[in-house]
């Protein structure tokens, strides 16, 4: 059993659309000797991260442990690139049956996730009745023993929309708010299986009124939108859906309403509560960018080595979306326009 816990840290979140290189920011934090980077929990826990208010010890283990109807079709090996759950090992689990939390973020920290959970199984159902912020807290805590960290920061893809609700949980969080170049981030989604769904799952519930992306009806808190979609999974070919194309310009369109719903989360932060950062910054300057992040999260965190070493982690690569076709460019440029104007991105006609 984990215990001596440390102290609860101020908590840090990295927020953005998805696809946006904040993988890549988690394996910079991951290499950090005093930070747990937490990849993907709001993802791994689908739309059910934020719907419950109280829990107890026992609640909340069923939440990390038990997957969904729909994780069991989309968080697969060959389903979506963030899965990282090795299946080729002896003791592995089949395909459908991995706990959520095993599926990307405890293998993120280890090669033996099924170990880690079995420490954490009995301090979890333990837990008392309580606020689900606690219980995301004690979680943190426990791996922050585990691993001897000293203090935490989560990302998740697609998690700016989810701003409002991790502000309600976490008031006094940091948000690093990573974006990147819409057309690069946009023709990605239109190219993944498990966000082209949720595309789809967007346009069909904005016909009834139903925005995902916003309260009361958020993705991850509504607990009617999760009870929909809990029934509609049971009658959804979810891997026709994941395999059926769209077009660009819903893919564009999608991504600047993500942009538009995370600035009204994000907006009025203070200052020393909000850092943006520009994945292109990331890539061209990488050691400047990671010392402005561990500034901002904790300037005791920056230590010369590990900042050269960091630093040798961003790769350049050739923007995917310039190789399209130019009638193909200017459909996806015209879809992320808004987006891109509403970050910054001052010349959108330029690659």
């Amino acid at each position: 059993m984990i215990s001596d816990l440390p102290p609860r840290p101020q908590p840090v979140f990295v927020l953005s659309t998805g696809r946006a290189g904040s993988t890549l920011v988690s394996n910079i934090l991951n290499s950090h000797a005093d930070i747990l980077s937490i990849s993907e929990l709001w993802m791994s826990l689908a739309n059910r991260g934020f719907v419950h208010r109280r829990m107890n010890g026992e609640g909340f283990w069923r939440l990390l442990t038990k997957p969904a109807h729909a994780q069991r079709h989309v968080f697969r090996p060959c389903g979506m690139d963030e899965y990282i759950y090795d299946h080729d090992r002896p003791e592995a689990l089949p395909v459908g049956a991995v706990p959520p939390i095993m599926t990307i973020v405890l293998p993120h920290l280890t090669r033996d996730p099924e170990m880690v959970l079995a420490k954490l199984e009995a301090p979890v159902r333990a837990h008392p009745d309580a606020p689900i912020e606690d219980h995301y807290h004690h979680l943190f805590q426990l791996l922050m023993a585990e691993f001897g960290k000293t203090r935490w920061i989560e990302r998740s893809g697609a998690s700016v929309i989810f701003a409002p609700a991790i502000l309600r949980l976490f008031p006094d969080a940091k948000i690093i708010h990573l974006t990147r170049d819409g057309r690069e981030t946009a023709l990605s989604m239109a190219r993944h299986g498990a966000i082209r769904m949720f595309m789809r799952s967007w346009v069909q519930f904005r016909r009834v009124g139903i925005d995902m992306m916003r309260p009361p009806t958020l993705m991850g808190e509504s607990r009617m939108l999760y009870w929909l979609e809990k029934l509609g999974m049971w009658f959804i070919n979810q891997e026709a859906a994941m395999a059926q194309p769209v077009s660009l310009t819903l893919a564009g369109r999608f991504w600047s309403e993500m942009v538009a719903a995370g600035l009204e989360g994000l907006a009025g932060l203070a200052d020393d509560r909000l850092l943006t950062l520009r994945y292109e910054d990331l890539i061209a300057n990488p050691r400047t960018t990671i010392k402005t992040l561990t500034d901002f999260v904790d300037p005791a965190l920056n230590d010369a080595d590990w900042l050269a070493e960091a630093a040798r982690m961003p790769r350049a690569m050739p923007p995917k979306w310039r190789a399209l076709p130019e009638a193909e460019q200017a459909e996806l440029t015209a879809a992320c326009t808004p987006g891109m104007q509403a970050l910054g991105y001052a010349t959108v006609g330029d690659g």
